[in-house]
């Protein structure tokens, strides 16, 4: 809101300064008056009551950013905890099992909610700064980018997501791999307090001296523990960010891959990068020969505190160029310091979702064996799929946290994710079966885990920890949920119980 206030404001002082007829400058105020009013219209409001279908409260509180149709038998959208409190109890007193979403993203990997109340939590409160702690306080349904434009003015950095459009709230509760993650680690370790409403309609605030087994297990944990109305994360000095994207035709993908994993394996920590083939689809403003074919793309940030560390980066940036250009030169290269506004949206993750089948998992690449195997799919067209991806470990993130969550770390060298979109012309038989083959071929180097974040769709087996951690997650859930009230928030390979 305040964005749109302020562009407002900016149009109609150049419009009235270029001295336009009175006509076209209350037009011009009009038509801002409008967008203002529809944003906040078109907000999801809640006032705690659970909503039958058909409702427009039942349908906000069902829309998510995936395209993906959730019919629980009652949903509401929650704008406080007090609101919060209220639809807990309506739960409860109904006999429905509560599940809970925010921004949506991932829905279609969760468990169907027939028979349940969804609670939408879009607390409506602003995200608060303390730069002299350097914490911020993240009510929920709070999206990255609004994080980081309330820290950005303070020359504070968080350990945000490669997208500002996703919630904070969910992301760090499940693990968190952030744009910075080789410098920051796990994002969740940057949690300082949670704030959680239980299942008996208690309010506690959980951290490492109160509720801390709660505090433990939630990070990372999987779910199924409670509502989260608000987190407190602790910041990092920030005043700019080297970021930015490389692209090139995907027919120099195979040396290209090769060329970034050779210099990936003696990269610094500072430095986080991501290899993805895709086909970019046709969007206005996207150059013609950027969505014919299909093409790779090399994205990164580097965290700059100090003038020094921004030669530093420079230094990075000029390196990777290096060991990359000989291949061939980039079509687009827009690496360059910025503000740290622009690094959550360095990886062009789409504003809208649409239906898409996903696969995600950890693999070690000690031998280039990995990578060879990955690359012999970089044929998009072909395997009929729009995203590949590999994200670069190790660093900050392979190093425990001795006062870190369920999941303070994470092995293996990339993280990988596949991603298809079903069509007409590639059903989502053939974008399964491609997927399915992807994950065979790397077998012999899956770690076995995969991050929280990113589980993968329903019916693939796959792990979030070892056994030992699950057993012990899985007694923290049964005594803050007993009954089993948020049990079908409980991801999948994170419980022993079902």
């Amino acid at each position: 809101m305040p964005g749109l206030l302020g562009f407002g404001a900016a149009c109609a002082g150049l419009t009235v300064g270029k001295d336009l007829p009175p006509a076209l400058v209350v037009l011009t105020a009009a038509l801002l008056f409008a967008v203002v009013c529809a944003t906040f219209l078109l907000r999801p409001r809640g006032n705690g009551t659970l909503a039958r279908p058909r409702s427009p409260r039942y349908r906000a509180a069902t829309r998510s950013f995936d395209a993906v149709r959730l019919t629980p038998a009652r949903a509401t959208v929650i704008a406080s905890p007090d609101q919060a409190r209220a639809a807990l109890a309506g739960a409860v007193a109904a006999g429905l099992p509560v599940r809970m979403h925010g921004t949506g993203h991932k829905a279609g990997t969760t468990r169907a909610m027939g028979g349940a109340a969804l609670l939408k939590v879009r607390i409506h409160e602003p995200v608060t700064v303390d730069p002299v702690a350097r914490t911020a306080r993240i009510p929920a349904g709070t999206t990255w980018g609004d994080v980081v434009a309330a820290i950005t003015p303070h020359k504070l950095g968080a350990a945000h997501g490669s997208s500002g459009r996703v919630g904070a709230v969910g992301y760090l509760l499940g693990g968190g791999l952030s744009a910075y993650a080789r410098t920051t680690g796990i994002a969740a370790n940057s949690i300082e307090s949670i704030e959680v409403l239980l299942a008996d309609g208690e309010q506690v605030t959980a951290d490492r001296s109160a509720h801390s087994d709660l505090f433990w297990a939630i990070r990372g944990g999987g779910g199924g523990f409670g509502i989260v109305t608000a987190i407190t994360v602790r910041l990092f000095d920030l005043t700019h960010a080297m970021t930015g994207t490389m692209i090139w035709d995907g027919a120099h993908a195979a040396d290209l891959l090769n060329a970034w994993h050779q210099w990936a394996r003696s990269a610094p920590d500072a430095i986080t990068t991501s290899f993805r083939l895709m086909r970019m689809p046709p969007l206005p403003g996207l150059p013609p020969a950027l969505t014919r074919h299909p093409i790779v793309a090399i994205d990164g940030s580097i965290p700059v505190a100090t003038a020094g560390s921004a030669r530093e980066a420079e230094a990075l940036v000029a390196e990777l160029r290096s060991s990359l250009r000989p291949v061939a030169p980039p079509r687009r290269d827009t690496f360059r310091l910025a503000s740290p506004l622009e690094t959550a949206f360095t990886h062009m993750d789409p504003p809208i979702a649409v239906a898409q089948v996903t696969d995600s998992f950890m693999i070690t690449a000690e031998d280039h064996a990995a990578v060879e195997c990955f690359g012999a799919f970089a044929d998009l067209d072909a395997v009929g799929l729009a995203t590949l991806e590999l994200r670069h470990l190790g660093a900050a993130l392979a190093r425990p946290v001795r006062d870190g969550g369920a999941v303070s770390s994470v092995s293996g060298d990339y993280f990988y994710w596949g991603l298809g979109l079903p069509s007409r012309r590639t059903p989502k038989s053939h974008v399964t079966r491609s997927l399915d083959e992807i994950r065979t071929a790397l077998a012999p180097w899956q770690t076995g885990f995969v991050m929280p974040t990113y589980a993968p769709e329903p019916g693939i087996p796959h792990h979030l920890f070892d056994s030992s951690t699950r057993a012990r997650v899985d007694e923290v859930r049964a005594t803050y949920d007993p009954d089993g009230l948020f049990s079908g928030d409980v991801a999948f390979g994170a419980t022993d119980r079902n």
